[in-house]
């Protein structure tokens, strides 16, 4: 599915952060799990290569489980951390940042995009 412009988003709230959670969807997928299947030599077997491609998948699961606040971050026996993702949107000519928007812990569910995104759907991002 192509991509679409930013300019060319829906003004539906929802919508826009579907839009914006599949972005960061390609991005992760393309700088972490791309990233690290390139470096699992060529040398190794298949049954190898499958272990260490899904042991790459799981790291980046677990990773969106802590940031959906799903996973366990308790610090103490009265104290928990949420970690907080958001993404900035900014105009690359000025350098400014023109919109924002929360994917984690309140938004719509990083993890429920994640199954879609290792598989290469990333709607219209």
């Amino acid at each position: 599915m192509p991509r679409i412009p930013f300019s060319d988003w829906s003004s539906d709230p929802h919508a826009r952060w579907i839009q914006v959670g599949n972005t960061f969807g390609r991005h992760v997928m393309a700088s972490s799990r791309d990233y690290a299947f390139e470096r699992i030599p060529k040398s190794v077997s298949t049954e190898v290569r499958e272990i260490a491609a899904r042991a790459v998948l799981d790291a980046i699961y677990g990773m969106m489980m802590l940031l959906d606040g799903v996973a366990e971050a308790k610090i103490d026996e009265s104290h928990r951390a949420e970690y907080v993702l958001s993404a900035r949107i900014r105009n690359t000519e000025r350098d400014q940042p023109i919109e924002q928007f929360e994917l984690a812990p309140e938004g719509d569910g990083l993890c429920m995009g994640f199954h879609g995104w290792a598989a290469g759907d990333f709607g219209n991002a």
